[in-house]
């Protein structure tokens, strides 16, 4: 499935551009006629976000570069990606769809999120929006499932806060065969 964020003043055009590619609205979400990905319609990256920050989101958005797609169509900002993959797979997909963990596995080799990656703000978005935890628990999986680079200075910086105890909990469960 494919999330497009799309500002609300544009829903109602991009819901008629979908339809006219051969899109067709199932509950919540398109479905191709013809096959293909799904796709899903938001119009804010959380259900507790507000205009404010939907704002910061689509400034810090970075234009798209893909040569199949409208000049005018964008892409999340890689510490917003990071934050919703993070999100997505520890409220909604863990078990489910594993695909958030290829994503974030993605997120991770691309250089310039490797260079760029604002650290102080993303720690500092995690502990303010309840997300330590969980950016803990997908950083310890990713390295020990995936074979994912994550610094120790960035487990470090993250896991400060939670304290030894639960980090030691949380890296447990990073485990899947103490799942079931």
């Amino acid at each position: 499935e494919i999330d497009l964020l799309i500002p609300k003043q544009n829903y109602k055009n991009a819901l008629q551009i979908l339809n006219n590619a051969g899109y067709v609205t199932s509950g919540d979400h398109l479905t191709k006629i013809n096959g293909g990905p799904g796709i899903k319609l938001h119009t804010s990256f959380t259900h507790k976000e507000t205009e404010s920050l939907t704002h910061q989101i689509w400034q810090r958005s970075i234009a798209s570069i893909a040569p199949d797609l409208p000049s005018h169509v964008s892409a999340l900002s890689h510490e917003d990606n990071l934050i919703y993959l993070i999100t997505l797979c520890t409220k909604q997909n863990l078990i489910e769809s594993p695909i958030w963990m290829n994503d974030l596995h993605y997120l991770f080799q691309n250089q310039d999120f490797q260079i760029n990656a604002d650290w102080d703000w993303l720690i500092w978005y995690f502990a303010h929006h309840h997300l330590t935890s969980s950016a803990w628990f997908v950083f310890n999986f990713l390295n020990s499932q995936s074979g994912t680079q994550i610094s120790k200075e960035i487990l470090d910086q993250i896991g400060e806060p939670l304290g030894s105890m639960k980090k030691h909990l949380i890296a447990n469960l990073a485990n899947p065969d103490v799942w079931f």
